[in-house]
């Protein structure tokens, strides 16, 4: 983690790097579960299908 302004909000404070674009990105613009940001968390993500 670095600390800086986020890239997708503009808010300063600790920063993750996404795995995906580079972007560094605020823990409310970051997936960490997924280790990417939000805008490409958005693309990788499987849809959630309900019960069967």
């Amino acid at each position: 983690m670095i600390e800086g302004i986020c890239k997708i909000c503009g808010k300063n404070g600790l920063l993750s790097t996404c795995q995906i674009c580079g972007v560094h990105a605020c823990s409310h613009c970051f997936d960490n579960s997924m280790g990417m940001c939000k805008k490409c968390a958005r693309k990788y993500k499987t849809p959630k299908f309900g019960k069967f």
